[in-house]
């Protein structure tokens, strides 16, 4: 009986400047992963992971002809998560089970609101009050599968790999705007 263990974290940051603007295009993605091996026997061994990001981007839209109160912000946090285990019936032949699920939300937020208009100024194309589109989309899959391997040596003129298997995948996408 052996237990693996591997956590890991980070914090990506990218800020852009644009020039005349004391604000930055800013982006953010904080993120956490921890996987777990078990092998229970000679034979089997389990292993479970799960990760989680969020995608942060603020001041979206923004240059000179946009300053930062009619640009939007992105946020999308999303967690995938896996099971799995494999089972050996012999040094040829294998058995793989694994099952995921992934689910996110992505939003894009007018920095002012949803209530506050964006305006453009045909004369100079600067705009102004807010950035004109939100949108919200929320996301989510199932996915499962098995698959057997056997491995024939000297078979047909040579080596060969057989594989069978069943894959199962459902989820659903919602977008608003």
């Amino acid at each position: 009986d052996k237990l693996w263990f591997f956590l890991s974290g980070g914090q990506q940051r990218n800020d852009t400047e644009i020039a005349g603007f004391d604000e930055r295009l800013s982006q953010r993605m904080p993120s956490a992963f921890i996987k777990l091996t078990f092998q229970m026997n000679k034979r089997d061994r389990f292993q479970f992971f799960w990760q989680h990001e969020r995608f942060e981007v603020y001041n979206r839209g923004l240059s000179p002809v946009r300053p930062a109160e009619a640009t939007f912000y992105d946020i999308g946090p999303d967690s995938p998560f896996h099971l799995g285990f494999f089972h050996t019936f012999s040094d040829k032949t294998f058995l793989e089970f694994s099952a995921g699920y992934w689910s996110m939300i992505y939003e894009q937020k007018p920095n002012n609101g949803r209530d506050v208009p964006q305006h453009l100024d045909y004369a100079t194309g600067l705009f102004s009050g807010n950035y004109g589109v939100w949108g919200r989309e929320d996301t989510a899959h199932v996915t499962v599968n098995a698959k057997l391997t056997h491995h024939a040596d000297e078979f047909l003129l040579g080596s060969h790999e057989f594989k069978c298997g069943v894959e199962f995948l459902s989820g659903y996408e919602k977008y608003e705007e």
